[in-house]
């Protein structure tokens, strides 16, 4: 949640900063701990006046032992609000509010104009795992994400996820994103993630594997895949089961 967003500002408590590793409390430009509890998706509440509509909706995953907070950068791009503080710069981030609170800049703004265009980012939290050391927490991890999204898209209303992954989270988003599919089609539906974005994932093998688990769930990743491939073409598997 971007403090300057008025969209998800009632969300932010303000009376209680997030901790650091360190048991530090930021500063008023960092980040604060979130109202428990509350309707975080503005689409639930659109017909309200005070509710604006979301953006494109973009799950990040962290990689081995990442954070959810590496999203922020990503975020704050989502509505064009990384520019640099200045007087001028100001006026512009005070426009792009205006616009994301009106409805102007969205997930699909029309004519199809680029700078309409606005996403919002959330992400999932693996409390630091390190996943990477064994195929039981990549599997634990693709499964919660894939429940993940499934929850953020009916909170949200959508059915047209991306998702952004750093590292060895790319597997885990191959993974869920299958799943997630793999059960969409299940029940005649299109599938829900459109657009998987990695940065620095070891898709064509995993340099350094400290178990043999977490090779065997990259192999096992490729096979799913192949066989949402084959669905997706309308074919039968032939008595094999690759579930």
């Amino acid at each position: 949640i971007d403090g300057r967003d008025e969209r998800y500002k009632y969300l932010i408590d303000y009376e209680r900063p997030y901790k650091t590793s360190r048991g530090e409390s930021p500063t008023k430009s960092q980040t604060f701990n979130t109202i428990k509890g509350e309707d975080w998706c503005q689409s639930a509440n659109f017909d309200t006046e005070d509710t604006a509509p979301h953006g494109h909706i973009v799950i990040y995953v962290p990689g081995h032992s990442g954070q959810y907070m590496q999203a922020r950068s990503l975020a704050a791009h989502g509505i064009n609000l990384s520019q640099r503080s200045s007087n001028e710069q100001r006026q512009v981030v005070q426009r792009t509010l205006e616009r994301l609170w009106d409805g102007t800049m969205n997930a699909s703004p029309e004519g199809g104009d680029v700078n309409d265009f606005a996403y919002d980012v959330f992400s999932v939290y693996f409390d630091g795992e390190g996943g990477g050391l064994h195929g039981s927490r990549l599997f634990a991890q693709a499964e919660f994400l894939a429940n993940s999204i499934e929850r953020v898209a009916r909170q949200c209303g959508e059915e047209n996820i991306t998702i952004v992954a750093h590292s060895i989270g790319g597997i885990v988003a191959r993974m869920a994103s299958t799943k997630v599919n793999e059960r969409r089609m299940d029940e005649n539906e299109n599938p829900m993630v459109r657009n998987i974005i990695t940065l620095a994932s070891p898709h064509a093998s995993i340099p350094l594997i400290f178990d043999r688990s977490v090779h065997n769930f990259h192999r096992f990743v490729e096979t799913k895949e192949e066989r949402l491939k084959l669905m997706q073409q309308g074919r039968e598997i032939n008595g094999k089961d690759y579930m």
